[in-house]
This record gives structure tokens, C-alpha cells and sequence, in this order.
């Protein structure tokens, strides 16, 4: 008798064979039962042969398989990944990220086990480096984490909810809400941002305080060259401000005006002390005030 997955992990991907493989390998060695999770994984690429994600993929694979999805961009390649989905629950991982090996099982766990039952379940993003970062780089650059113990979001926290590369979400909730929205998210190599925060919102409204925190759900995220360069950080935290000021829009009915100049205003107090630091030597703070200001402009010249 065949047994129905209980979770489908999707890995959308665009271009990037070589760490495509790395993630798929880290997949092929969970410690759940290969029967109760299947791998999905999205080419959204369309030069790109589903054969060739198939050479790809370590010896032992059962449970993967590959489907097309032409039309480039990461939400439409998320939606057809969980409308694909056999199990109850869908986990995303991106295909630069290696999950731990217990990753798909204790994300199971945390949805079966929780009480009340969660949405949505996240963990622990932590760096994973290809090549030396510079002077003025840190693990906390691109490190997510809500603490060392689990817990139901706040209200407040909820809204923003997890990592797109370490996120799952019963498929009811993605049903109910109509999954992501295209508006939303990278397109191919352009940068575009929010797919994540947009949908999280848009849950948090309709089934607020349940998305679970588990710290022990964890990924290694890796960091591309263009994530070392303060420029590119820079451009990538202004079009995050652009697309939560759109997110905003959405949602509020405050004066426009009044609300993009209160969010401005908020890194203020920040930035002294950041300057402070970095003038004892901690250069990090420093780039993290850089990136919060270019997220605030955005925010406040989205259109």
C-alpha cells in the first residue's frame, strides 16, 4: 500500500546547477521516513531541461521529482510548487541552502505535536560561506533568528513571519489565501522583494498567533559574492523598503504622508550609538545602520 507524503519541501530554482545539487543532497539524507516527505523541485527557467535538473540529483532520490514553470519569477514558481504538493504541509527551502538532517522531520513534528495547531512553522537561518567575507563582515549579516526557544510569534514579530529559505505552511492556509502574490518576489535575476512578508501579513490578518518559532529548524544559507559588496546590500534594503511600503499601502488607511516619515525617523536614535561602536572597531554595526537607512529611503520614495 502506498503511503501519501505528509510534507512536500519545494525548491524553486533559476539558473544555479551547482548549488541546486549541494541543497538536493542535503535533502536526500533526512532522517524522516522517506515516505512521509516528497521533493518538489521548480524550474523556473525556461532554457533549462528538466533532464538536466534530473542529472543532478544524488543516487538515492525517491521522492523527487521535477516540474516547469515557465513563466519566471519566484512567487509563480512557489504557487505551482504547492498547488504540485502531495502532503498536508509545504516547506520552502531555496536552492542555495542546505538543510539540516533533521530539518523536514522536526518541521513535521512542530505541526503535529503544537498545540494550538500552527500555520506556519520557521527556524534558524545561519550562514554558509564560499569564499573569505571581507573586514566588515559578520555571521549576523545574514543570520536569522527569533532566540533559543520555541514559541508562537508575537503579534508584532507575525507580521513579518520567517525566511523565505527556511518557511513552511500547512497547504490549507496556502489554499484559504491564495498562496503568493506575483506581484511580488525576484524575477529571474531582477530584484524584487516581499513575496514572504506580503503573504505572512495577509495570514497573520485572517489567523492571527499562529506561526511557530523553532529553533532547531535550521538551514545554512549561502552567501553569494554580490551579498559581500556594500552596494549591492545597500540597493537590495532600499527595494525591501519599497516593497514594504507597497505592503503597507495594502493594508492601511493612514495618511501616506505621515507613515512613510514616522518609518523614516524610527533609525534616528540608532544610528549614534552605531557610530559609536564603530569608531571602537566594529564596523558591522555600522553597515547594519547603512542598510537600515537605505531600507527606511526606500520605504519612503516608494511610489
Amino acid at each position: 500500500m502506498e503511503i501519501i507524503p505528509r510534507i512536500s519541501v519545494i525548491v524553486c530554482t533559476y539558473k544555479r546547477p551547482a548549488l541546486l545539487k549541494r541543497c538536493l543532497r542535503s535533502l536526500a539524507v533526512q532522517t524522516l521516513d522517506r515516505r512521509l516527505f516528497e521533493v518538489i523541485v521548480v524550474n523556473n527557467d525556461p532554457g533549462t531541461d528538466p533532464a538536466q535538473i534530473t542529472a543532478l540529483y544524488p543516487e538515492d532520490h525517491r521522492g523527487f521529482r521535477v516540474i516547469d514553470e515557465h513563466t519566471v519569477g519566484i512567487s509563480r514558481a512557489r504557487n505551482r510548487g504547492w498547488q504540485e504538493a502531495g502532503g498536508e504541509f509545504v516547506a520552502y527551502i531555496d536552492d542555495d541552502a542546505m538543510a539540516d538532517p533533521d530539518w523536514a522531520g522536526r518541521i513535521l513534528d512542530d505541526f503535529v505535536r503544537v498545540f494550538p495547531r500552527p500555520f506556519a512553522v520557521g527556524g534558524k537561518v545561519l550562514p554558509e560561506y564560499a569564499a573569505r567575507p571581507p573586514f566588515w563582515f559578520s555571521d549576523e549579516l545574514e543570520t536569522f533568528s527569533l532566540g533559543e526557544t520555541p514559541h508562537f510569534c508575537s503579534s508584532v514579530r507575525a507580521r513579518y513571519g520567517f525566511i523565505g529559505s527556511n518557511m513552511a505552511f500547512t497547504r490549507k492556509v496556502l489554499e484559504q489565501s491564495g498562496g503568493f502574490s506575483c506581484n511580488y518576489g525576484m524575477l529571474g535575476n531582477v530584484i524584487r522583494l516581499g513575496e514572504e512578508t506580503e503573504l505572512f501579513a495577509r495570514i497573520h490578518r485572517t489567523c492571527p498567533g499562529r506561526f511557530w518559532y523553532d529553533p532547531k529548524v535550521r538551514v545554512r544559507h549561502g552567501v553569494s559574492d554580490r551579498s559581500m559588496h556594500l552596494g549591492s546590500r545597500c540597493t537590495r534594503s532600499f527595494r525591501s523598503g519599497r516593497a514594504l511600503a507597497a505592503i503597507d499601502a495594502a493594508e492601511e488607511s493612514k495618511n501616506p504622508l505621515s507613515r512613510k516619515i514616522l518609518h523614516l525617523i524610527r533609525v534616528g536614535p540608532a544610528l549614534p550609538y552605531r557610530i559609536l561602536v564603530f569608531r571602537r572597531g566594529i564596523p558591522t554595526e555600522l553597515v547594519i545602520s547603512l542598510q537600515d537607512l537605505c531600507e527606511r529611503l526606500g520605504y519612503l520614495f516608494a511610489g
